[in-house]
């Protein structure tokens, strides 16, 4: 379900106004959860409205995701 994003696309994301301490999601055509961008710090409790989009996609836990960072 999740996907690891290479270098190149980092750059794209630091380029498109991304920081360090961002949250990003990506989902495909299809609206299924591709990827999930967390920052390196992100404190144990994510903000209100990051929890309800993981809850969304069935993520209780972000410590469930095997490789949820994507830098």
């Amino acid at each position: 379900m999740i996907d690891r994003i290479d270098e190149e696309l980092e750059d794209d994301l630091e380029e498109a106004g991304m920081a360090p301490d961002d949250y990003g999601f990506i989902i495909d055509h299809e609206g299924n959860l591709k990827a999930v961008y967390l920052p390196d710090d992100a404190p144990a409790k994510h903000p209100k409205n990051v929890q309800k989009i993981l809850k969304m996609f069935g993520v209780q836990d972000v410590g469930q995701i095997d490789d949820p960072t994507i830098h």
